[in-house]
């Protein structure tokens, strides 16, 4: 996979990076695999990476850097300080997330993963990853439903923004992926 590392061959795919909202910039190397190159300045385009599910399981792994893995539980409760919503967020469209309901959240696991370590997410489960820098691998499962859910705080609600409302242009989403390249390359030879 080392030809995921190198910015050249990334290149050679003929597939157009593009930002993706929880911090990183995506590469679809086809309909089920993509690539994530994660750096803390896309992190800052971002309030904080979303606690979100997906449609779909996947496995992800590690080819550079380290990323860390948390995962949550929403326990529903009228009372509570976050909101479950659907997520009508995308790159090319967005509405406003309906609220299925109100609750809580808690962090049940937090898992560093380096180079070369593999981890399996099922859909329906709620995650955020976080990281100084990496390069990931995904491969997706079957798609099992039609919307993505996230969580929020209750209290940002009508502050809420679809993180895909910042744009990179592809020139800028290469110039960031070259930049998290090199970065990585260095940590490596150190």
């Amino acid at each position: 996979m080392n030809q995921y590392l190198d910015l050249n061959d990334l290149k050679s795919f003929n597939k157009k990076p593009q930002w993706f909202g929880l911090g990183f910039i995506q590469l679809k190397l086809d309909a089920t695999r993509r690539l994530h190159f994660w750096d803390p300045t896309l992190a800052e385009l971002v309030n904080e990476a979303e606690l979100h599910d997906h449609r779909y399981d996947f496995t992800s792994t590690v080819l550079a850097g380290s990323i860390d893995h948390i995962v949550y539980e929403f326990t529903e409760d009228p009372a509570g300080d976050h909101q479950m919503c659907e997520g009508f967020c995308q790159p090319e469209k967005s509405a406003e997330p309906r609220v299925l309901k109100t609750g809580t959240v808690t962090k049940t696991e937090r898992h560093t993963f380096n180079k070369g370590d593999s981890y399996t997410f099922k859909q329906g489960q709620f995650h955020q990853g976080v990281s100084a820098s990496a390069v990931t691998y995904l491969e997706r499962g079957k798609i099992m439903c039609d919307t993505a859910r996230i969580i929020r705080p209750t209290s940002e609600a009508e502050n809420w923004l679809c993180p895909f409302t910042t744009k990179l242009t592809e020139a800028e989403a290469w110039a960031a992926i070259d930049s998290i390249l090199k970065k990585l390359k260095a940590a490596n030879a150190a």
